[in-house]
């Protein structure tokens, strides 16, 4: 009978407990699908506010990427009226001479401060002498010029600032013993006049007051581009100013305009930078 009742208990205990399990089983699942219930919404939202974020963000990134493909990729840059060309612009003469026509003037001063100093002799000398050995002066002009340089001057200048250095020296007839010399004809003065190219060396500008009626102009300018290093611009045209005695060129590419005087009284080259423009104005009509 004890017994009985024991088991009774026992098997009640168990229905108890069994059903408290059920019990907290229920709950536990009503509260998880409470849980999910709220977390569905949220979840909702935050993947709303992910998608509008990325939709405001996208078109930036997609921005910043066109940007760097277009600053990483080499663009030629668009061409300008009067603007120098690439490929002229990497010629240090061409480049120098082009600067220094909006800086300052196309053109060379026609005198130079006389420095008393007789360096500017000196320097002329040695200038020649490389214009010379570089086969651009025929030896009949190039030997008047030094004989006219071993004159007594009546001053000379140099200018060793800048981009372009420059010498002078000025005599007077009264120095020649016989007539007959440097000159046919007499002159109140005589003068040699250079401007060189500071970093190169190279001569831009020559005035001489020789006689250089026998040199062929037009091989003289010929030497004197190919001296400049010049010859790599391939759209030199002539220049026609109507005389034996001078000859002169263009480059569009260089915008450089080259020219030599082989006159009786005179002789001079020389380099100046002039746009299209100015050259069409001036000759190429």
């Amino acid at each position: 009978m004890k017994e009985t009742n024991m088991n009774e208990a026992n098997a009640k205990e168990t229905n108890e407990k069994e059903a408290n399990g059920k019990e907290i089983n229920g709950k536990a699942i009503n509260q998880r699908r409470k849980r999910k219930g709220l977390l569905a919404p949220v979840s909702v939202l935050v993947l709303a506010v992910l998608c509008s974020l990325l939709s405001l963000c996208l078109p930036a990134v997609f921005a910043r990427m066109q940007d760097a493909a277009v600053l990483s990729r080499e663009l030629p840059r668009p061409a300008q009226e009067s603007t120098l060309d690439e490929r002229a612009r990497e010629i240090p003469l061409v480049y120098a001479l082009y600067r220094r026509r909006y800086l300052v003037s196309p053109t060379f001063p026609s005198t130079i401060q006389n420095d008393g100093t007789g360096d500017g002799t000196a320097l002329l000398q040695m200038k020649l002498s490389e214009l010379t050995q570089a086969g651009v002066l025929p030896e009949a002009p190039a030997q008047q010029i030094q004989e006219l340089l071993s004159i007594p001057p009546l001053y000379t200048g140099c200018d060793t600032g800048g981009d372009f250095f420059a010498a002078e020296q000025g005599s007077s007839t009264k120095s020649l013993s016989e007539p007959g010399g440097l000159l046919s004809e007499p002159a109140d003065e005589l003068s040699v006049m250079l401007y060189w190219h500071t970093d190169t060396g190279l001569i831009v500008s020559l005035q001489a007051s020789v006689d250089a009626s026998k040199t062929d102009a037009n091989e003289l300018l010929r030497r004197y581009r190919a001296y400049l290093g010049l010859d790599v611009l391939d759209d030199w045209m002539a220049v026609d100013l109507e005389s034996e005695a001078k000859a002169a060129c263009f480059s569009p590419t260089g915008q450089l305009y080259l020219y030599c005087f082989a006159q009786e009284r005179e002789l001079a080259l020389g380099a100046v930078s002039l746009s299209l423009e100015e050259m069409s104005e001036t000759f190429l009509q």
